[in-house]
C-alpha cells in the first residue's frame, strides 16, 4: 500500500502497515501525544519543506516504523522517542530533527550527502547512530551516549559535548569536538579521527 498526503492530521495515534509518501512539502501532524506503531515507513522525498510535527507533548515511533528521506522531523513536538529507524538519504537536502528533546533507543542513521541534523535541546541516545562514509551528522548542542553504538565512518560534528557515558563509540570516520569518554572507543582498521 503506497499513500501520498498533502496536509494529514491525527488525533489517535498512526498505524501504519504499508508505505506512506510525502514530498512537494507535505505535513503529517500529530496533536497531542501520539504513536506511530505497525510495521510500515513514511518516506520523505529529498525535499526540505516535507514535515512529521505536531502540537504534542510526545511522539513515539515504535520498533518496526521506519522514517527515511529529508525534511524535518519534531517540529513543535516536546519530546521525540524514536524506537524504530530514522534514515537521512537526502543527497539534495538534510533531515533535521527539531524535537524539544529526542532520546533514541532504536536505529539512527545518515546516509545521504546532505546527512542528518539534531538541533533538540537535548539529545540522548542508548540506541545506534551509524553514519556512513559519504554523510555526515551535526548536533547542535551537547551528544550524550548512554549505551548502545556510534558508529562513524563519515563526520559527525557535535557544537558541545560529545558525552559517552557508556556503550562503544566506533568507526574509520572523523568526530569533531569535545570528548569525554566513560565508555568504549573502539576505531576500526584505521584510526578515528578525534577533533576539538
Amino acid at each position: 500500500m503506497s499513500q501520498r498526503s498533502g496536509a494529514n492530521s491525527f488525533e489517535n495515534g498512526l498505524n501504519l502497515n504499508g508505505r506512506w509518501d510525502i514530498s512537494g512539502g507535505s505535513d503529517i501532524k500529530f496533536n497531542g501525544s501520539q504513536t506511530i506503531s505497525g510495521a510500515g515507513e513514511i518516506v520523505m522525498s529529498d525535499e526540505a519543506s516535507n514535515r512529521v510535527l505536531g502540537n504534542a507533548n510526545t511522539l513515539k515511533v515504535s520498533r518496526d516504523i521506519a522514517i527515511r528521506g529529508a525534511g524535518v522531523i519534531g517540529l513543535n513536538i516536546s519530546n521525540l522517542n524514536n524506537q524504530g529507524a530514522i534514515l537521512a538519504q537526502g543527497d539534495n537536502a538534510e533531515l533535521l530533527i527539531r524535537s524539544t528533546t529526542f532520546t533514541n533507543n532504536g536505529v539512527l542513521r545518515a546516509e545521504g550527502v546532505k546527512g542528518l541534523k539534531i538541533t533538540s535541546s537535548e539529545f540522548t541516545t542508548a540506541g545506534q547512530v551509524q553514519i556512513s562514509a559519504n554523510s555526515v551528522l551535526n548536533r547542535t548542542g551537547e551528544y550524550i551516549q548512554t549505551d548502545g553504538l556510534t558508529n562513524v565512518d563519515g563526520v559527525l560534528n557535535v557544537s558541545d559535548l560529545y558525552d559517552l557515558q557508556g556503550g562503544t563509540l566506533s568507526g574509520n570516520g572523523q568526530l569533531n569536538g569535545n570528548i569525554s569518554v566513560s565508555g568504549t572507543v573502539g576505531p576500526g582498521n584505521s584510526e578515528m579521527a578525534l577533533r576539538n
